[in-house]
């Protein structure tokens, strides 16, 4: 088709046509308009003006200029970033680390940027030389990446005003190894005579990322300070740090950890064996955050591997079997940089809800030499490699129970405590604030049984070389017979009737032993005395010897009728397989024997008489043997 010479003055008559039919028809919608409008334009009665066909040139070739532009930059800005980076890292960590990637991209226009292969690692030469200077950082760090996103980047406030601001970075599971090495003993930060902002000045004046997300961590911890090697590795982590800031205003900041506003770190369904493979330990949610200065756990559980029998013939030795359970642990005011710089555990107040302690002892299991003060509270909380102080810790709706396997009885005897609320306070193993307060007390209230009202009160001396406690409890009324689940199968007595009014223990220990004062009132006491018979499962009744210590030795109440309230003394010897709870209970039950009359004296007197009565039986037994043999033989020959 040949295409018409273009003349102006038709062109205007068009247009001026166009006009009126637009005006004429200004009762129709403006979509209508448009429509005709665009109806005449591709009918030829309508043409682009040179003015308009210069602008759209213009803007076609500035359009070009721009993607050209920024595809120049791009090849440009490459090279000029990637040293920039590196020689940022270098000089901030005053040449200890180096960074290195394969492969940068960067779109100067929407200011995003990713790398791939990232490797974030120490130089070994530098860092010994640190070492041996005295100078090296506490905590060395091996990262390496696949793939990380940076998005609006702002180049040109890098290249023009030297600030790197960064919306956000994310980190796609990275895998970071921290390596814990005690090189000296004050802060790294107090020693240095550079901050971070001076040795990256040269490069950049200030770092700004708003947000950095790294996903599915694989973290691996290693303390180089013991004679082994800890190690610790934590998979599937989640870390999000926000407001990262370092400039020479934020330099001198020592309230946030690493130049962030907040360092958050979430972690779930972790699961860990111990070394020994007897527990695994599981955390269902872990939540830790720098600016709020807490931690948050839900389902800490201390799981054993295998039931009470198997553990106690896999240890092949006597050690106590706990299972806990902690569904809800809140610690607060944490002081994370003591931990990050210093390596100390610092916190104001830690809560601990709805949660559940069991504990078993195997008697039947043989003695083995061990260092059984390990299970004292203040040796083992002196014995922590972490220097550790927490102010002030809460229970809320606590249940702990203690089981014990007699090898005499063969059978497992239970006490449990329910409900119990109460707190510690003082809990350290800081050298400088047990000489401030070299007491650490415990308050616990909670029921007996479920059914008696118990107050315990302890105090530890933190600085003695013994370990010094005082033990104070009261319990309320209870009915005697639920006392039935630990004596029967421990003390082979079983309580048929009985009330117990008030019961108070006043003890003071150490690791060579507890003596004290315990008190019992009660009345219409009556138990009956059991045996063990070595091929019989069972407990047997002693009806003889139970009616003669009803009768003629035990002490049916206390007070007794016109008689003061009868006070037991206490004086337990610990031996070097005796722990602290263990110690504890046979001092308090050594105290309740001797209130009901069974006292050691009496007790070896009972045993004398029934082991009397026992030979008496047999002879019993032999000459009615001896009668029949004889009735027998004297039948036979009457025949």
């Amino acid at each position: 088709m040949r295409l018409q010479k273009y003349d102006k003055n038709k062109y205007r008559d068009s247009l001026s046509a166009n006009f009126k039919v637009i005006k004429s028809n200004s009762s129709l919608p403006y979509t209508n308009k448009l429509i005709l409008h665009f109806k005449n334009f591709s009918k030829g009665r309508f043409k682009i003006p040179v003015k308009a066909k210069w602008l759209i040139t213009g803007f076609l070739v500035l359009a070009t200029f721009i993607v050209g532009a920024a595809f120049y930059l791009n090849i440009l800005w490459k090279p000029y970033l990637s040293q920039h980076i590196k020689d940022a890292v270098s000089a901030s960590t005053d040449s200890l680390y180096s960074i290195s990637f394969e492969k940068l991209n960067v779109n100067v226009i929407t200011g995003n940027a990713t790398l791939a292969k990232l490797i974030f690692k120490p130089d070994t030469v530098v860092y010994n030389k640190l070492l041996r200077n005295g100078k090296a950082p506490k905590h060395l760090f091996n990262i390496e990446i696949d793939l990380l996103k940076l998005s609006h980047i702002h180049p040109f406030k890098v290249y023009f005003e030297r600030k790197l601001d960064i919306k956000s970075l994310i980190i796609q599971k990275p895998r970071i190894r921290m390596i814990f090495q005690n090189s000296r003993k004050r802060n790294s930060l107090e020693t240095e005579k550079h901050t971070a902002y001076q040795r990256l000045s040269k490069y950049l004046k200030a770092i700004k990322i708003d947000n950095i997300s790294l996903r599915e961590v694989n973290f691996q911890y290693i303390d180089n300070s013991r004679k082994t090697d800890e190690l610790r590795n934590i998979k599937n982590l989640d870390i999000e740090i926000s407001g990262l800031r370092i400039d020479s205003a934020s330099q001198y900041d020592k309230v946030k950890l690493y130049y962030a506003e907040d360092i958050t770190v979430k972690l779930t369904d972790y699961l860990y064996r111990t070394r020994n493979g007897m527990y695994d330990i599981e955390i269902k949610e872990f939540i830790a955050s720098t600016k709020n200065h807490d931690a948050k756990i839900k389902g800490l559980n201390i799981i054993p591997r295998f039931s009470e029998s198997q553990f106690s013939r896999k240890l092949k030795k006597r050690a106590e079997r706990y299972s806990l359970r902690l569904n809800e642990v809140f610690l607060q005011d944490i002081n994370f940089t003591a931990f990050n710089s210093e390596r100390r555990f610092v916190a104001g107040k830690l809560t601990i809800s709805n949660s559940n302690l069991d504990v078993f002892l195997n008697k039947e299991t043989p003695r083995m030499p061990k260092d059984f003060t390990l299970s004292f509270p203040s040796k083992a909380l002196s014995s922590l490699k972490l220097e550790t102080s927490i102010d002030s810790v809460f229970f809320k709706d606590l249940r702990i129970s203690y089981s014990e396997y007699s090898a005499q009885s063969q059978q497992k005897g239970q006490i449990f405590f329910d409900h119990i609320e109460g707190s510690i306070t003082n809990l350290t193993n800081d050298t400088a604030l047990k000489a401030k307060n070299n007491f650490s007390k415990i308050a616990l209230t909670g029921l007996l049984m479920g059914r008696g009202r118990v107050n315990v009160q302890i105090n530890f001396n933190l600085v003695d070389p013994k370990y010094a406690y005082m033990l104070n409890a009261d319990v309320g009324n209870i009915n005697a017979p639920l006392l039935n689940r630990i004596i029967r199968p421990l003390a082979l007595i079983e309580i048929r009737n009985g009330s117990i009014k008030q019961m108070k223990v006043a003890l003071s220990g150490n690791v060579t032993g507890a003596s004290g004062s315990l008190y019992l009132k009660y009345n219409d006491l009556k138990v009956t005395l059991l045996s063990k018979e070595e091929d019989d499962l069972r407990l047997k009744k002693m009806s003889i010897a139970s009616m003669a210590a009803n009768v003629l030795i035990l002490k049916d109440a206390n007070p007794s009728v016109g008689q003061d309230l009868r006070i037991a003394k206490i004086k337990f010897i610990r031996t070097d397989t005796t722990s602290f709870v263990n110690m504890n209970w046979k001092a308090i039950l050594g105290g309740i024997k001797e209130s009901v009359g069974l006292d050691a004296r009496t007790q070896q007197q009972v045993r004398a008489k029934l082991q009397k009565l026992k030979v008496e039986k047999a002879d019993r037994a032999e000459r009615r043997e001896i009668r029949l043999k004889r009735r027998d033989n004297r039948r036979e020959k009457n025949r």
